[in-house]
């Protein structure tokens, strides 16, 4: 539902991240026939990839989809773009009104992303290039939300707070992976880091 200035608008279509799974399942298969090319093929590091890839497809389920899709001839099609109640929250203390669950969300969001990341690729162990990593993704989340929500394809914020927390929740996970690196390095000599 799109809150407009004089009505609410509910999109006939909408289509879930549920459709974006053939996407991931081909790239899954690719990176195996690639690692198998290369003789490089460890089931450690096929399994972290494909539960990188489910993480992203349920990151995208909780952040861009749904699409909303209005016909041609819609009433919301009459509006200019722009024209919702709320585009953008820019208090970087807004979350303190939030409920907690919207924090702990926030903040464990991208955790994930910045623990597995490291487990794959090298250049995501240095902390600067695993905070950039989550941070450019909040931002990146955000932004998407933004212009889907001025082009009448969703209904979210961009949200300041929400980009400090998921940055916050970025460090989480870097935090965690050292962990890792330090308690089980023979993880990491069985993943292949790239």
């Amino acid at each position: 539902m799109i809150h407009g200035p004089k009505q609410d608008f509910i999109a006939p279509l909408q289509v879930q991240a549920t459709a974006m799974i053939p996407v991931f399942v081909l790239l899954w298969l690719w990176l195996v026939l690639r690692n198998l090319r290369k003789n490089q093929l460890s089931w450690a590091h096929q399994s972290v990839s494909a539960l990188l890839l489910i993480y992203l497809n349920l990151l995208l389920s909780v952040t861009v989809f749904p699409f909303l899709i209005f016909p041609l001839g819609s009433p919301i099609h009459q509006l200019d773009f722009g024209r919702q109640t709320l585009l953008t929250e820019f208090d970087p203390f807004a979350f303190l009104n939030y409920q907690v669950s919207q924090n702990l969300g926030n903040l464990v969001m991208l955790a994930p992303l910045t623990l597995l990341a490291p487990l794959l690729v090298r250049r995501f162990q240095q902390f600067r290039n695993d905070l950039a990593l989550g941070f450019l993704t909040s931002l990146s989340i955000e932004c998407t939300q933004l212009a889907m929500n001025y082009f009448y394809l969703g209904n979210r914020v961009f949200d300041l707070s929400d980009l400090l927390l998921n940055t916050s929740g970025g460090l989480l996970g870097w935090l965690i992976f050292k962990l890792i690196q330090r308690w089980w390095p023979r993880l990491l000599n069985r993943l292949h880091v790239a």
